[in-house]
């Protein structure tokens, strides 16, 4: 068993690891390729989340027809802060979009579950840009902790990115293995 992911990030790899060993029986190999998502370092809202997440696989794709690269799946992840209104106040949550196709082209398609990012910080990082600042780096400088795992610092350790991942991936992979 294969599977290419649209990144190096450690969190994803390791999410993709975890996701695997529990869905797959045997040896499973999870390799990552830096793949650009060709929007801004945070992305806002689903769309520019998904367009994101997409771009990692057609990037990943077209390296993949490049080069001859064997694979049983394809995976692409993109985090990104979406609004939701609670009660006619804007919420900001951290979501991560997933995207697996397999060999045969079908594709599956998920989210992963969300923490709430605090407003104050999405204001900043909005005053500051978001084509090079993220909430999540943001909030590292003010309280301390990883930037890369915003999940960890907002649930006092409770639970990592590598969770919230692995726990989507786990989703969108199985719904893979069921033939309609």
């Amino acid at each position: 068993m294969k599977i290419l992911l649209a990144s190096t990030s450690k969190h994803k790899l390791s999410a993709v690891r975890t996701a695997a060993s529990k869905l797959f029986a045997g040896d499973v190999r999870v390799e990552g390729y830096a793949s650009s998502s060709a929007i801004g370092e945070q992305p806002v809202g689903w769309e520019e989340t998904i367009k994101g997440a997409v771009n990692r696989l057609s990037f990943l794709k077209r390296k993949i027809k490049r080069e001859g690269l064997d694979y049983d799946y394809l995976v692409a992840i993109e985090n990104g802060i979406v609004p939701l209104e609670v009660k006619r106040q804007k919420r900001w949550f951290d979501v991560g979009i997933i995207l697996a196709e397999d060999r045969k082209g079908c594709l599956g398609a998920g989210f992963t579950s969300s923490v709430e990012m605090p407003r104050e910080l999405v204001s900043k990082a909005k005053k500051l840009g978001f084509a090079g600042n993220t909430v999540a780096k943001l909030l590292a400088e003010e309280v301390g902790g990883d930037a890369t795992d915003p999940h960890a610092i907002l649930t006092g350790g409770r639970f990592t990115r590598i969770d919230f991942l692995s726990q989507g991936l786990e989703s969108v992979l199985s719904q893979l293995l069921v033939e309609y």
